[in-house]
């Protein structure tokens, strides 16, 4: 019998600690727009009721910019959904939290020398990059 890799990715693979999870403490819903999202997708906006866009490896995040990561859609935590228009995503924004580094650079396809502006900004925000090991 032939070995099958499974590779689901699960909220577990990026959140390590989180505020008060049941209540959604760190999380928001905030408006996507259309695209596939991968869990751990980068996203950028100017204020929580903004539009938000995908992060590019490796750009500049504007002043006064809120650096979000994707959990899922709507209605739960999602591995990969896709919005064929704006929609309703939800996202980790504040902290205290603790995430890995393993998702944020091989999803958003992030250098390690690219991911000390993310985890700059991220630490601001209260979220804590952990280097995966």
């Amino acid at each position: 019998m032939a070995l099958v890799n499974f590779n689901i990715r699960t909220l577990g693979d990026l959140v390590v600690r989180e505020f008060s999870p049941a209540d959604g403490y760190c999380r928001e819903e905030v408006t996507l727009p259309a695209g596939t999202y991968p869990l751990g997708t980068l996203v950028v906006g100017t204020a929580l009721s903004a539009t938000f866009a995908k992060y590019v490896a490796g750009a500049a995040i504007p002043a006064g910019s809120v650096l979000a990561i994707v959990l899922g859609d709507h209605y739960d935590v999602r591995e990969t959904f896709t919005l064929t228009a704006n929609a309703l995503g939800l996202v980790m924004y504040r902290g205290p939290a603790q995430v890995s580094d393993f998702l944020l650079k091989s999803v958003n396809g992030i250098s390690t020398a690219q991911m000390a502006a993310v985890t700059t900004q991220l630490n601001a925000q209260g979220i804590d990059v952990l280097v995966a090991v």
